[in-house]
């Protein structure tokens, strides 16, 4: 596959606590982005390993925030995600990101998910993606439940017709004045 490149500038990086029998504290904070500083923040803990327990099997509580990352490089970055984004939703960046991690890193889950990103050629934050991901132990995109809700608004019309996947529901001679919002709640798998 063509390689994607992301840049990690402007890096501080503390962790305490590396005792077996005490919680690892986790401080990052990073530029992704080329001009902005510290774009990327993450902050919390692993639990304590009593009883020899693998670092695999330790709780996680990390609190994630990324401003600033441009969708396309994102998308394409994300194997899982790389031919699952539609390209005509035209989703130009930068986004947004809020999110929770939990559970283990055998069992990874990703709650409290807020993704603002401006779609269909908007300038603004046009789309909130909320929500949550459980992964299985196999933690692959294709086996993880997927919970969550779906705003978009201002959206032209014009600009909604060009998703192909919405063009058989939007007939030419549906017409509007103004623009329209769109509501959805999902969840399941990425095929179902």
């Amino acid at each position: 596959k063509e390689a994607t490149e992301l840049r990690v500038n402007h890096l501080r990086l503390t962790l305490t606590g590396f005792e077996t029998t005490d919680p690892v504290e986790i401080r990052l904070a990073a530029s992704l982005t080329e001009g902005l500083n510290q774009d990327l923040r993450i902050d919390g803990r692993l639990d304590p390993a009593p009883g020899g327990l693998p670092w695999t099997r330790r709780e996680a509580h990390l609190n994630l925030q990324f401003d600033s990352l441009s969708a396309p490089v994102v998308a394409h970055a994300i194997a899982g995600l790389r031919n699952k984004t539609p390209s005509e939703l035209n989703a130009t960046g930068p986004m947004a990101l809020k999110a929770t991690a939990r559970g283990t890193p055998e069992r990874p889950r990703i709650e409290d998910v807020s993704l603002k990103i401006p779609l269909l050629g908007s300038s603004d934050y046009n789309a909130i993606l909320t929500g949550r991901v459980e992964f299985t132990e196999r933690r692959s995109w294709d086996d993880a439940e997927i919970q969550g809700k779906l705003v978009m608004e201002p959206l032209s019309l014009t600009a909604l017709r060009s998703v192909r996947s919405l063009e058989t529901l939007l007939p030419e001679s549906l017409a509007t004045d103004g623009t329209i919002g769109v509501y959805t709640a999902f969840e399941g798998k990425w095929d179902n």
